[in-house]
């Protein structure tokens, strides 16, 4: 009889430790809107995802996509993260989406990653988001930087009627540095009504250049008009736009169109490499969130083997004793509140693929 309480005591404790020894696997919820405007953003980068996980072969990780209800989005998601158990975060992808849900994520004490949202929301925070990107105060400076060294006088900034978490913000940020640098502009919001620029006096005449805040169809819709009315100057285009529906509307119109590049690669072979393989499974350009996120999870996979990602403190401490990733497409710096600062370039279109632009 004693025997055999000794060895189902040993049963026992052998069960304990296989157990504890079976890890379950990392939830990382992709946070996003996949029904709505950010439906692209939100698809891509979890196809971004997907690819760098087919490439780690790792089977730690279970990819979990939550939609953001934005008619009540903070308690949408607050609910999905638990009710998911959601380990890690990557998302959302526009920063209208992360004003709606910047508290919740706060609040819920998990590590999260935020792929493309440029919202300066989280400059300053104490929080445990990371933004592996500039923000949108940061594009604002370097777009305009680059504008008044490349000698204009005389700027058009045009910016969408939506998301203008991101879209007023660049523009304003842009026409305040244009102005600090002795650079004329004028600004002006657009919507469905492209006949809103004669109604409101915007003299493109007088333009050295034009910078458009839009999305990607958007964008080819307004440089169409543009040209259609006579409009041959250099014209810039925001992050935004960088997406294969820009390549699909422009049509023939990509003459002196530059597209500001907030993924500017560091490292060009793994740049190819990615494009390669995003290629061969999707059949198509990867957009710009799928780089961010095909990174981000091979970030995940690096803090996961120095710390522990489930711990929101560890990896914080992590970040502040080493604020340089040179990830596989990415070399970033992250500042002390976790906002990412990382090269900008210029991108052009050609035989309907971007290709990197001469600096302008």
């Amino acid at each position: 009889m004693k025997l055999l309480r000794m060895n189902v005591v040993y049963l026992i404790l052998l069960i304990l430790i296989l157990t504890g020894c079976s890890k379950q696997a990392i939830k990382i919820g992709v946070v996003g809107d996949y029904k709505g405007g950010g439906k692209t953003f939100s698809e891509s980068g979890y196809n971004g995802l997907e690819l760098a996980l087919d490439e780690l072969e790792n089977e730690t990780y279970e990819l979990m996509p939550i939609q953001i209800e934005l008619d009540d989005a903070l308690t949408s998601l607050e609910l999905s993260l638990e009710e998911k158990e959601i380990d890690v975060v990557v998302g959302p992808f526009l920063s209208s989406e992360l004003v709606a849900v910047y508290d919740a994520l706060k609040n819920s004490g998990r590590v999260a990653f935020i792929p493309s949202a440029t919202s300066d929301i989280l400059t300053n925070q104490d929080d445990h988001i990371y933004r592996l990107i500039n923000s949108t105060s940061r594009q604002g400076e370097i777009l305009a930087e680059d504008l008044s060294k490349a000698g204009y006088t005389y700027v058009g900034i045009l910016y969408d009627e939506n998301n203008q978490a991101y879209s007023k913000v660049l523009a304003e940020t842009v026409q305040t540095n244009l102005s600090n640098k002795g650079v004329s502009s004028d600004i002006q919001i657009l919507g469905e009504d492209f006949n809103v620029l004669m109604e409101t006096g915007f003299d493109t005449d007088k333009m050295d250049a034009i910078f458009i805040v839009r999305s990607g169809m958007q964008s080819a819709i307004t440089v169409q008009h543009l040209r259609i009315d006579g409009y041959d100057k250099d014209i810039y285009l925001s992050p935004w736009a960088a997406d294969n529906h820009l390549i699909q509307y422009i049509g023939d119109q990509t003459e002196n169109v530059f597209i500001h590049y907030n993924a500017y690669p560091t490292n060009q072979e793994g740049y190819e490499s990615f494009r390669e393989g995003f290629l061969e499974l999707y059949g198509k350009e990867p957009p710009t969130s799928s780089l961010y996120c095909y990174d981000i999870m091979h970030l995940i996979e690096v803090m996961n083997t120095k710390t522990d990602i489930r711990d929101a403190n560890k990896v914080k401490e992590y970040f502040l004793d080493n604020p340089r990733y040179e990830g596989k497409i990415f070399s970033v710096t992250l500042a002390e509140d976790g906002t990412g600062n990382i090269e900008m370039g210029y991108l052009a279109i050609n035989d309907g693929a971007f290709v990197y632009a001469e600096e302008k």
